[in-house]
């Protein structure tokens, strides 16, 4: 499929930067590798437009809209519609709840296509209004995870032929070239950074501080590890968020293992500590519908222990490194070969890395988003999906 130039607005409207955000930015990053011009539109002062430009994509004087209220909600509907006339937009991406009926409402009479990308944690809500937007107002639905085409859209009425799986996408190949992100590099940083023994193993879990995320179950599963003689120290690499350091440092105190814990806070170079780890962790409870952690590790060549939740059983297929949510046991036992074996640690790394490049890079996303979209297009002009 080689469709001319498409010029697609992705409207994100969030208050916070999350999975989603990263997921509709590195969307957009990968159609413009593929030729088409990209807009992100969202709320005033988000970080979403913040990091939109620093990503050098577009977002024009008239995209930072006003959070959506009864008393705006026409005006900005009215700016969105006047910015699709003016661009001559093809396809609009709306990757949140909030702004879908009003690209819907901003598009009508307009040759724009419509798309909804859901990467969301939640379902969508089940009532009619939402029943008829989805399988009446919109040309056609991406989703992150075949979890939720099964699950949470089944017995919506969707037609099969407007569902896509669209999974998230990662600069594997950037990654791999960049020198600063080489393993001896980031041990020798961050060794130093945190002064941690080299001849320990590192594990690293990387993401908010917040209870989906399993952080305490992690930290028992340590206390495992330290019981069969193996030596490790874990950077807790994230923002303080529902839960604090101070409530996981005293839990691990309990544990007799807050001495191997490092708490880093938030940083500015995810990637060099994934980088330096000797195996990733994700024990999260739920969510994990893009994992932006699981593509990192695999990017940099880390192995990955993970619960199966969200999209992790679709990206990780090594059964032995995915475990039952909330099991620190389970954890403990995954991580145990990879902590003592390196060179086993080694080739599991390099098997995620071949698969990100191959499933999950950047061009991969590129080209899976571009079919929706000229998919999206004929539906809108009355053409079938063989047009």
């Amino acid at each position: 499929m080689n469709p001319e130039p498409l010029r697609i607005l992705h409207l994100v409207m969030l208050r916070f930067w999350s999975a989603i955000a990263w997921h509709a930015l590195s969307m957009a990053q990968a159609l413009e590798g593929r030729g088409h011009t990209c807009w992100i539109a969202g709320a005033k002062g988000s970080p979403i437009l913040r990091e939109a430009e620093r990503a050098h994509l577009a977002v024009e004087e008239e995209l930072p809209l006003d959070w959506l209220r009864p008393w705006n909600w026409l005006a900005t509907v009215s700016r969105l519609r006047g910015f699709l006339l003016r661009r001559r937009v093809d396809v609009v991406f709306v990757h949140t709840g909030s702004g879908h009926f009003e690209a819907h409402v901003a598009r009508l009479g307009l040759p724009a296509a419509l798309v909804r990308v859901r990467a969301d944690a939640r379902p969508p809500r089940g009532d009619i209004s939402h029943r008829w937007l989805y399988r009446q107002a919109t040309d056609q639905i991406a989703v992150s995870s075949r979890r939720m085409m099964e699950v949470d859209l089944a017995g919506w009425g969707i037609e099969r032929d407007r569902l896509h799986h669209l999974p998230p996408g990662i600069d594997c190949e950037a990654i791999a070239a960049d020198p600063e992100l080489r393993r001896e590099c980031c041990r020798s940083r961050l060794g130093e950074r945190y002064e941690l023994p080299s001849d320990a193993r590192w594990i690293g879990i990387i993401g908010r501080l917040s209870p989906v995320k399993g952080h305490i179950d992690l930290i028992r599963a340590s206390a495992i590890l330290s019981r069969r003689n193996i030596d490790w120290r874990l950077l807790v690499v994230g923002a303080e968020k529902e839960v604090s350091v101070a409530h996981l440092r005293s839990r691990a105190a309990a544990l007799g293992v807050e001495e191997r814990l490092v708490f880093t806070g938030h940083v500015e170079d995810p990637l060099v500590h994934a980088a330096a780890l000797d195996v990733g962790v994700i024990p999260s409870l739920g969510s994990e519908t893009v994992s932006r952690s699981a593509l990192e590790f695999m990017a940099v060549a880390v192995p990955v222990v993970a619960s199966r939740v969200g999209i992790l059983p679709e990206v990780i297929e090594a059964p032995e490194q995915l475990v039952p949510p909330g099991n620190p046991e389970a954890i403990a036992d995954a991580l145990t070969p990879l902590l003592n074996d390196a060179a086993r640690a080694r080739e599991a790394g390099w098997i995620g890395r071949a698969r990100a490049t191959k499933d999950y890079s950047t061009p991969a996303l590129g080209t899976r988003a571009e079919q929706v979209a000229c998919w999206a297009l004929r539906r809108r002009h009355g053409e079938g999906r063989e047009g």
